[in-house]
């Protein structure tokens, strides 16, 4: 039998799939802050991604289901913005929360990072997604959250 995974080993086999789908995801929660702040004890990892269905059902697919469970009524209504699923590794009982974040979320994020670094390659980057996708964003969604974290004026200047 196998030998049950360190947490580290645990993220980084995770990670590795996320990234050999090519899907874009940022750690978050507990991990996270422990490493910019206070170390404290955890057993699940909690990861943010902006994914499409396809993509997400591959990373389900990349798994050996011997040794991970994902928690499969849930993801397999393919979720959406907002909603989350679980990665459990079934020999360590490592878990991973798996959220998924919506193209408005990656612009507000984008926007809320330029206000607090004054980076204008966030801006160049939240230009790009309005290029791309102004037809099909929710730009109620978008101005609400907008105004909720400071951002409401650089917004409305990009969205014109």
């Amino acid at each position: 039998m196998t030998p049950a995974m360190t947490l580290a080993r645990f993220l980084s086999h995770v990670v590795g799939h996320l990234e050999s789908a090519a899907i874009d995801y940022m750690i978050a929660g507990s991990i996270a802050s422990s490493v910019y702040g206070e170390p404290r004890t955890t057993r699940d990892i909690d990861i943010v991604v902006e994914v499409e269905n396809t993509a997400l059902l591959a990373l389900f697919d990349a798994f050996d289901r011997e040794t991970i469970y994902i928690d499969e009524p849930a993801a397999g209504v393919l979720v959406g913005p907002g909603q989350m699923f679980n990665l459990i590794d079934l020999r360590g009982g490592w878990k991973v929360d798996v959220m998924l974040a919506s193209v408005e979320d990656v612009l507000l994020a984008k926007l809320e990072w330029s206000a607090q670094s004054g980076s204008t390659r966030q801006l160049d980057d939240v230009r790009g997604i309005i290029a791309v996708q102004r037809e099909l964003l929710d730009l109620e969604y978008l101005r609400r959250w907008a105004a909720e974290l400071g951002v409401e004026a650089t917004l409305a200047g990009l969205i014109g």
